[in-house]
């Protein structure tokens, strides 16, 4: 039988329980070995150093305390760190770079959900649906009277702008593909490129901003 690893848990009991409920934990107890009684309620940098002691792999999630020096001193065998949540910005640690330990995260798998609660958004917005919804409210039937002169006229080209370009963006980009409307993007990064494989339509991006790229 295959040795297990050895795995220390850095995150929140809340967390572990939302983001790690009892079916994974059993597919993760196939190949790690591990304890998580004593994961914390909440950040406590003595509880997770206590869980983290002499690991292989690190499981860690939202509210990870950060890896370092001292903590990964306690973990010298640490061959990689699972981070089941987006940025790992906030734990990530020169000296975590600077020993080379391989971090994993769950970014490209969360910008789905977000980029699809962004169109959401975008198109109810477009077509007023919170404002139609107080004005039922407030007026009853009355509401069906609507005042064209304050509608937004819908999706049909209309020019939305999204700010960056990270991976929830991108997903964006992808779901705006189904819709006829003017796409720009402001990121310094967003090359020549990466406009031709993502516009809509193969229709190029616009610019009236000179500080950003499109």
């Amino acid at each position: 039988m295959k040795k297990k690893l050895r795995a220390g848990i850095n995150t929140t009991r809340a967390n572990w329980d939302w983001v790690f409920p009892p079916p994974v934990r059993e597919a993760y107890r196939e190949l790690l070995d591990f304890d998580d009684s004593g994961v914390p309620e909440r950040e406590d940098p003595a509880a997770i150093a206590a869980g983290l002691r002499g690991a292989e792999v690190a499981v860690a999630c939202w509210n990870a305390v950060p890896f370092t020096g001292e903590l990964l001193d306690l973990c010298p065998d640490l061959r990689i760190i699972l981070y089941a949540a987006g940025t790992v910005k906030y734990f990530v640690t020169p000296e975590l770079l600077r020993r080379g330990i391989p971090v994993t995260s769950a970014a490209a798998m969360n910008a789905v959900p977000v980029a699809e609660f962004v169109l959401g958004l975008i198109l109810t917005s477009l077509k007023n649906v919170v404002p139609h919804h107080m004005d039922f409210l407030a007026r009853g039937r009355a509401a069906w009277e609507t005042d064209r002169a304050g509608y937004n006229g819908g999706c049909y080209k209309t020019r939305v702008g999204l700010i960056g370009d990270g991976l929830i963006v991108r997903r964006l980009l992808d779901l705006l593909r189904s819709f006829d409307m003017e796409v720009l993007v402001a990121s310094d990064y967003f090359t020549p490129g990466t406009r031709r494989h993502t516009a809509p339509g193969g229709r190029p991006w616009t610019s009236s901003c000179p500080s950003a790229t499109w």
